[in-house]
């Protein structure tokens, strides 16, 4: 009987490191699409740019985990050269961990997968939610460019009508 050859256990616990740390982030980015989904209509635009900012730093470090988890594969097949899984996709490298490890990688795996799932629904919704967004502001920038365009701007005397322009204004708001 041959004896089953796995990897050092400190692959196993790194790997299950990055993928906590992916799951976390992508649980963040959850949070914020819910929340740009979640916004009113009348939402300054500096809480949209800072919901925004976030998802966006969430991204960053989301890429520079991947950067990480990649590296690492790099590292154990040149150092574990005995493996030679099918190809180097979690699945694969399942057999090379010991059953414990096995466990806590799927499990972690499943969950952040599901959260990825999540993530694309929620970027959908907020596409269609920050479509309809625009499409009512360039709606009411129009019905204010057609209502300033039939004012008369200057009086009989000369002088700018501002007033009339500044009421329609507030009344929009």
């Amino acid at each position: 009987m041959v004896e089953k050859k796995y990897w050092p256990k400190v692959f196993s616990q790194e790997l299950l490191g990055i993928l906590k740390d992916q799951l976390r982030i992508h649980q963040d980015i959850v949070f914020c699409l819910e929340q740009e989904s979640l916004l009113p209509a009348s939402t300054r635009i500096e809480t949209i740019e800072k919901l925004i900012e976030e998802k966006s730093r969430c991204i960053d470090l989301s890429e520079t985990k991947e950067k990480e988890r990649l590296a690492l594969l790099e590292k154990i097949k040149a150092q574990v050269q005995w493996a030679k899984p099918e190809n180097w996709e979690l699945r694969s490298l399942l057999p090379f961990m010991v059953e414990e490890d096995q466990t806590a990688i799927s499990e972690i795996y499943l969950q952040l997968k599901g959260v990825i799932e999540t993530v694309k629904m929620l970027s959908q919704k907020v596409k269609l939610i920050s479509r309809a967004r625009l499409l009512s502001l360039n709606e009411s920038i129009q019905s204010i460019n057609v209502y300033i365009s039939s004012l008369p701007i200057y009086s009989a005397q000369g002088s700018l009508k501002k007033q009339k322009v500044v009421r329609f204004l507030n009344r929009q708001a």
